[in-house]
């Protein structure tokens, strides 16, 4: 692929910064591309800046496919970031969900628990009789004397 290709497919995820530095002693080009997040929710990984260091006749030779490798790693490395997000993200629905089935639970359980006796369908309520009705109260008064 062209250089300008290989630009163009990190551009459409980042935001492209180049600089570029010549050493004349050395004879030797020094390329930095930096990617910036299009978004604040991008991984600031994947704005890591790449530097390349190489004559100005192997930059004209391997630029290009140096450029394209470090494009597919971005994506590469993009992919499994959302992947991974995507797994968390789920895992926590699950767990939320497993929890609130619980907390249900463990109240209907309770609620059941404490809820007053009911009598059968179809029985009548049994009235207390004037000595069942006064028996409580003559507990009370002993247990004080």
């Amino acid at each position: 692929m062209s250089l300008f290709t290989q630009i163009y497919e990190l551009a459409e995820n980042a935001a492209l910064s180049m600089t570029f530095v010549a050493n004349k002693k050395e004879g030797t080009l020094t390329v930095t591309v930096i990617p910036k997040a299009l978004s604040d929710k991008a991984n600031p990984v994947l704005s890591t800046p790449l530097s390349f260091e190489a004559t100005p006749e192997e930059l004209d030779a391997d630029f290009a496919n140096a450029l394209g490798s470090f494009s597919a790693s971005r994506k590469t490395l993009a992919d499994a970031l959302k992947d991974a997000e995507d797994v968390m993200a789920a895992a926590k629905d699950e767990a939320t969900s497993k929890a609130t089935k619980a907390m249900k639970k463990a109240s209907d359980k309770q609620q059941s628990a404490t809820a007053p006796a009911t009598p059968p369908a179809g029985a009548s309520p049994q009235e207390e009789t004037p000595a069942q009705a006064e028996a409580p109260a003559a507990q009370a008064e002993n247990l004080f004397e």
